[in-house]
């Protein structure tokens, strides 16, 4: 189910599967999801960003394979 909706911060949701790929910049506070329509939404992260990058990554990548 590919058009679950996944949170990227508190005023934005995406679809799984208009998720491009995604970054955390390094000496950066945050995440940068890049949609297939060209835009860069920042992600809010904790402390542990790359934490954040995995579980957000499980995410779209569990919604993509229908889980």
């Amino acid at each position: 189910m590919a058009a679950k909706l996944i949170q990227v911060n508190s005023r934005i949701s995406v679809m799984a599967s208009q998720v491009a790929y995604i970054i955390a910049p390094e000496f950066k506070d945050y995440i940068e999801v890049h949609l297939l329509d060209g835009r860069v939404e920042v992600m809010e992260c904790s402390r542990n960003r790359w934490n954040d990058k995995d579980r957000f990554e499980t995410a779209v990548n569990d919604a993509l394979k229908g889980e």
